[in-house]
């Protein structure tokens, strides 16, 4: 099960806006940091991945990232919620993806990748 299986839970989609619940009691938060817990970039980038595969129904691999802005920190106790908002193109099995992660009305992340089918 990946991380992003058990740190992020589905909650809706919307007009093209998918809302993932954070789990605040995750382990990761013990060692980033004690009582004072801050999501990962890493973990921020694995749920847009995530998110590209829910939608192209295949498994994915990063190809290439040509962009990537961590904006805000984004405190899980502070609101748990997190939408993405993605933007894919398909050509010559590539992936091509536009994306944003807010938090409230705050964009935390941008991000533009190219991912290929994983084998």
């Amino acid at each position: 099960m990946s991380l992003a299986n058990t740190l992020f839970k589905f909650s809706a989609e919307d007009n093209g806006k998918v809302t993932y619940h954070i789990d605040e009691t995750h382990v990761i938060f013990n060692g980033h940091f004690p009582n004072h817990p801050i999501l990962p970039a890493v973990t921020m980038l694995q749920l847009l991945k995530a998110e590209t595969e829910r939608q192209v129904n295949q498994r994915l691999r990063l190809k290439t990232m040509s962009n990537a802005k961590f904006l805000k920190v984004v405190n899980p106790l502070k609101d748990n919620r997190l939408s993405v908002v993605l933007k894919i193109t398909s050509e010559d099995n590539q992936f091509k993806v536009s994306a944003s992660l807010s938090q409230g009305d705050r964009v935390v992340t941008k991000l533009s990748a190219v991912y290929t089918k994983s084998v």
